[in-house]
């Protein structure tokens, strides 16, 4: 009976020895999921950071690029504008072109307008007297003229 008391404290104290070194580990363990915790919280919050870093430099990249195309805007309606106008001005200068071009078909060529020119010559010569054989005294020039 001594025996088997003896045998039942020897388990005894190895089931508490046992009990000891699986609290020991448990102990680790638990020490060991802390410090991977801490670890992930800390993660947890550069990662934050830096996705609220990113945001804010999204938000003003968004920003700036929002105010550069209004600015593109802006300036593709003032080139409209000046487009319009300058079609405007074109066609102006296109019907003063075609004035221009009509004015010029009505007019004598180079060869009539020589011609003409000769006539007058010839009609003020007549007119101051300078005609051939007056001797220049216009008297000729004059009674032709009048």
């Amino acid at each position: 009976l001594a025996t088997s008391e003896s045998e039942q404290a020897m388990a005894a104290v190895a089931a508490a020895e046992s009990l000891e070194v699986a609290a020991q580990a448990a102990k680790s363990a638990a020490t060991a999921a802390h410090g991977q915790v801490q670890e992930l919280e800390a993660q947890v919050a550069r990662l934050q950071a830096e996705l609220e870093t990113v945001a804010t430099s999204a938000k003003r990249e968004t920003d700036a690029a929002r105010t550069e195309v209004a600015a593109l805007r802006a300036e593709l309606d003032r080139a409209r504008a000046e487009l319009e106008a300058s079609s405007a001005g074109l066609a102006a200068a296109r019907e003063e072109v075609a004035r221009a071009e009509a004015e010029l078909a009505t007019r004598p060529t180079a060869e009539a307008h020589a011609s003409l020119q000769r006539k007058v010559t010839i009609m003020e010569r007549i007119q101051y007297g300078e005609a051939e054989g007056d001797g220049g005294d216009g008297a000729r020039g004059r009674a032709s003229a009048g």
